[in-house]
């Protein structure tokens, strides 16, 4: 990179000095490559910035991390790729895991004669507790 395109680079933000630098790589770059790179075009030398260039470039959907922990323009990958497939997992089996669960929970507490008392009936039971409670003052007992 020649130095009046790196002096133009310093005006940019750190995302777009890294969507740059990846850009005339010819491979995907570890972070911290990346990073390194991005602060010395930037003219950086605060490492303070490490936690939010991550924040962004994982943010940014310019960029995409590859299975090696590199990480690469998205527009050089397949869509597949960028967007993995999760079709083989299968939400139904685990709904139906919990409600078979809770199901089996309900049947025992009914066996058992266990029910359950809601918030509100629970609230009712207290206050009925408190009802013929007598409340003295600090001042009544001297």
């Amino acid at each position: 990179m020649n130095n009046s395109s790196q002096n133009n680079m310093q005006d940019l933000s750190l995302i777009d000095i890294a969507y740059n630098v990846l850009k005339e790589s010819s491979e995907p770059l570890d972070f911290i490559t990346l990073f390194n790179k991005v602060i010395k075009i930037a003219n950086l030398s605060d490492n303070n910035k490490m936690a939010q260039f991550y924040t962004n470039l994982t943010m940014d959907g310019r960029f995409v991390i590859l299975p090696d922990t590199k990480w690469d323009l998205r527009e050089r990958h397949t869509f597949q790729f960028a967007n993995p497939d999760y079709s083989d997992f299968e939400l139904e089996e685990f709904i139906d895991e919990d409600i078979e669960e809770e199901l089996e929970e309900e049947e025992e507490e009914e066996l058992l004669g266990i029910t359950e008392i809601s918030d509100d009936e629970d609230d009712e039971a207290e206050d009925d507790d408190l009802k013929d409670l007598i409340f003295i003052d600090e001042k009544d007992l001297e």
